[in-house]
């Protein structure tokens, strides 16, 4: 039982101090002039009304440092709005292409496969409030079954 309390303090430690390094990049990045033409960093919500089995989702948010340190690289996380963070795993982009998978919070993790729509430093050029921006196909895995999937399109924020 102690083993099971120090683990779960251990990752809810880790879990938590990635957070802050998120959070603290993109605030920092969003006051930031970078030369680099498509930076994805800023949080994306749900256009309209989320699809069934994604109406925890309160947004992804994008960290794209590949601009601005030598090594620079994408990271994020899905927000469930129950406070829990799906950091994403291999997130890649090829072009306008975007895809990702999640790590597996309670056996529930999560992937994608879209495209931006129009390319853009979004923190610079900042897309009306209601554009989709990015659209693709959402899948919210438990364990190795699908439980819920859907095409959906996302709008853009700098500050969330």
């Amino acid at each position: 039982m102690r083993f099971q309390t120090s683990r779960r303090l251990s990752r809810s430690f880790a879990i938590t101090a990635t957070l802050l390094t998120l959070v603290s990049n993109l605030a920092a990045h969003s006051s930031l002039s970078k030369s680099r033409s498509n930076d994805l960093t800023g949080f994306y919500f749900i256009a309209g009304k989320a699809p069934k089995g994604f109406e925890n989702i309160s947004e992804l948010a994008l960290d794209d440092q590949r601009g601005s340190k030598t090594n620079g690289t994408l990271n994020g996380f899905i927000h469930a709005k129950q406070k829990v963070f799906y950091k994403l795993m291999r997130p890649a982009q090829n072009g306008d292409a975007l895809s990702f998978t999640t790590i597996s919070v309670r056996g529930i993790s999560y992937q994608f496969t879209g495209r931006f729509l129009k390319p853009g430093n979004f923190s610079q050029t900042q897309p009306a409030v209601d554009e989709v921006v990015l659209k693709g196909h959402l899948i919210k895995m438990q364990g190795r079954r699908k439980v819920a999937e859907s095409d959906v399109g996302f709008t853009y924020s700098v500050g969330g």
